[in-house]
């Protein structure tokens, strides 16, 4: 068991409570799911997983998440980490736009990356990820928050999706994020 992961997940969550909150485009509905709770726009539908949780426009082009990975074999950076989540994604062309260190984490290195990428649609995207690691030697913890949207869009809606990432939380208990039942 990883020394940092529970300190991982708790200071993710103070963390997403930081993010900047700009005006809504619609009423948001609060969600509680399985394992998290969140909020919802209209139109707007979710997907849960007891690693995270994805929220999605109404046309698929438009989404915010979070995520967390415990005990993965081998060790890695947050920059390695988001390029291999992105390939599983199945996105192309990507191309980073911007990258700092995120806000610090006890025991974690972490990145803000925002990106530019072709989605499977073949619409071009523009994205933003948060994503801290703590490696053991042997294994490591990712945490890893994101919003994606096509680039013309990009500038209006990243403060607002920004918002939602921020009002994910894990419901205690739920067995989430390698948490306990």
């Amino acid at each position: 068991m990883f020394k940092h992961s529970l300190i991982s997940v708790l200071s993710l969550i103070v963390i997403l409570n930081t993010l900047p909150a700009l005006a809504q485009p619609a009423p948001l509905r609060d969600v509680e799911g399985r394992y998290f709770r969140y909020s919802l726009p209209q139109g707007w539908w979710a997907s849960e997983s007891p690693n995270g949780v994805t929220l999605y426009g109404p046309d698929g082009s438009t989404s915010a998440g979070t995520a967390s990975l415990r005990g993965t074999p081998g060790q890695t950076t947050p920059d390695r980490f988001i390029f291999q989540t992105l390939q599983t994604l199945g996105v192309q062309n990507v191309r980073v736009l911007s990258s700092k260190a995120a806000p610090a984490m006890p025991g974690c290195t972490g990145v803000d990356m925002v990106y530019s990428f072709t989605d499977r649609a073949g619409r071009n995207c523009t994205g933003w990820m948060r994503c801290w690691i703590a490696n053991n030697g042997i294994s490591f913890d990712a945490v890893l928050q994101g919003t994606a949207t096509v680039a013309e869009r990009w500038e209006a809606d990243a403060g607002f999706l920004g918002t939602l990432v921020g009002k994910i939380s894990l419901i205690p208990g739920s067995g989430a994020m390698g948490g306990r039942r």
